[in-house]
């Protein structure tokens, strides 16, 4: 099987007795919404046996998202690496073999995303006899609004719930709508009729007093390396650095801002990673392109080597760099001593020895002083 399967249905998928639907590790809100409007449609439309799940070393621990479970009765469960899956599994805004997902294996599988296809589902196509359906889309703004789409053709009815968690789902990808760039994006938010009062304690209850002192505490430790802005905070969820690398991208001069940190890998065999999410701000930069450089440098020979996984798209983007692999690599190309900051500036001087920062049709950065420049003389 070379290519994935082509999907024109949920109706195609009912005749399964048992449905396992998988959320992305470290669950954000998107993933959550995705995951509970399909649950509720399998859940009324078939008599199939219907779970929830996510994989992960930790249970869910942000409070908006705590509160979003909580309020709209999400019932998601945090599973293990041992949990086996019968009949069919559908990912939701991630992709079956890939890094940031629960591995299982299943008689049959849907994926359901809005990111463009990676490179463990690409190999794992022309290896695995297994039938491997696929609706991806990845210039949608939230995988909310593909599940939205498909509902929709089966003339579901969603209750208040489902539809302010795909609401809220599509307010956290989207930047606070002010992303919002597909129609079917913005189709989705002027229909759904959701429940103001849950959507609102929501949103404004995205960070914790803790999680507030550790997002001031990294902007102190803000660095500059050319045009990219980075910082190292302290372990913490995940989706804080991304919360927190939208507003470092906003810093003047800035084309790029990276925040990381250090914290236990996804896969439970592994004991420690590097967590990071990217923001571009410039045309010819593509988020996802550099966090899938940081985990797939090249040896003395020129070989690539498999560090982790990355993922996402042109404007944000993220990965997890395994930490063992990371100074084994680096022992191997004699720096054994190199830090991940340093290999983040490294990386950035490669990943741009070529490319000139456009910003549009009139202006460049000049790479000699960081500062905006005219193309016209």
């Amino acid at each position: 099987m070379n290519e994935l399967l082509s999907v024109n249905s949920l109706a195609e998928f009912t005749h399964h007795k048992n449905i396992t639907i998988l959320c992305h590790n470290f669950p954000d809100a998107d993933t959550i919404a995705s995951g509970y409007a399909l649950y509720s449609y399998f859940t009324l439309r078939t008599n199939a046996k219907v779970k929830l799940i996510y994989g992960g070393i930790s249970p869910i621990s942000k409070t908006n998202l705590q509160l979003m479970i909580k309020l709209l009765h999400i019932p998601i469960e945090h599973v293990t690496q041992d949990y086996n899956a019968q009949g069919l599994l559908v990912s939701v805004d991630c992709q079956y073999l890939s890094g940031n997902v629960l591995d299982i294996t299943a008689d049959e599988v849907l994926i359901i995303d809005h990111h463009r296809i990676s490179r463990e589902l690409k190999e794992g196509l022309a290896s695995i006899d297994l039938p491997i359906y696929g609706l991806i889309k990845d210039n949608y703004g939230s995988c909310a609004t593909l599940v939205y789409e498909l509902l929709q053709k089966e003339h579901f009815n969603l209750s208040k719930y489902v539809s302010t968690a795909l609401y809220y789902g599509l307010f956290m990808d989207t930047n606070e709508f002010s992303e919002l760039r597909e129609r079917a994006d913005i189709q989705m938010r002027d229909e759904l009729a959701i429940d103001d009062a849950i959507f609102t304690l929501i949103r404004n209850s995205n960070l914790t007093k803790e999680e507030l002192i550790i997002v001031g505490s990294a902007f102190k430790e803000l660095k500059i390396h050319e045009t990219m802005a980075y910082i190292e905070a302290q372990e913490c969820d995940p989706n804080m650095l991304g919360l927190m690398a939208d507003i470092l991208i906003m810093v003047e001069n800035v084309s790029v801002a990276v925040v990381y940190t250090c914290l236990q890998s996804p896969s439970l065999s592994v004991d420690k990673c590097y967590k990071y999410s990217v923001r571009t701000c410039v045309r010819n930069i593509a988020a996802h392109d550099f966090a899938e450089k940081l985990v797939s440098p090249k040896d003395t020979n020129g070989k690539l080597i498999n560090l982790g996984y990355a993922g996402g798209h042109r404007s944000k983007a993220g990965g997890s760099l395994d930490y063992q692999s990371f100074n084994l690599w680096c022992t191997n190309e004699l720096k054994p001593y190199r830090s991940f900051s340093n290999y983040l500036c490294e990386s950035f001087d490669e990943f741009l020895a070529n490319k000139v920062i456009d910003l549009s049709d009139d202006f460049i950065i000049d790479k000699a002083t960081g500062k905006v420049k005219s193309k016209i003389k």
